[in-house]
């Protein structure tokens, strides 16, 4: 098995540990370089929509594409956030209940999220083109820790 390396004091790089995962709705935290305090989401589209914000204030990855929103002016350019270091040793150390992924997203391109994932429990590499494959990509590995292992069965 091939161990794969990240440079994770990154800013573009997150521990997504998850600790509920039940019909197909994923529950955790998220360990990124930009904040003191894991990041608690309580479905995908929050894990996403607050990690995109994150995102926005780093100004990396940078988005090619401005965000539209209903009802509201544009806000111009963002800003890119003074963040003091932090050091990611407390996410690296950090195991979700079911599942631990370490997320690089590398690009921010057509309004949504390009990079790599590591399923920190099976060391196993994927690269994502999307923000929704990412997500397909997690729901297919939490489904996989599911299943009982033929020891578990035999117990």
């Amino acid at each position: 098995m091939s161990y794969y390396r990240l440079n994770v004091y990154a800013p573009n790089v997150i521990f997504v540990c998850v600790d509920d995962y039940g019909d197909c709705q994923i529950k955790g935290r998220c360990y990124h370089k930009a904040g003191t305090e894991p990041v608690i989401f309580r479905g995908v589209s929050s894990m996403i929509m607050d990690l995109d914000e994150i995102f926005n204030l780093l100004g990396n990855p940078q988005a090619s594409t401005r965000t539209r929103e209903f009802g509201k002016q544009s806000k111009g350019v963002l800003k890119k956030k003074e963040v003091p270091p932090l050091n990611l040793e407390s996410g690296v150390n950090q195991k979700g209940e079911k599942a631990t992924f370490i997320v690089q997203v590398r690009y921010r391109q057509n309004a949504t999220w390009q990079g790599n994932v590591v399923w920190a429990e099976r060391n196993e590499k994927k690269s994502f083109r999307s923000a929704l494959e990412l997500i397909k990509l997690m729901d297919s590995a939490l489904e996989e820790s599911d299943v009982p292992t033929q020891e578990e069965h035999q117990e």
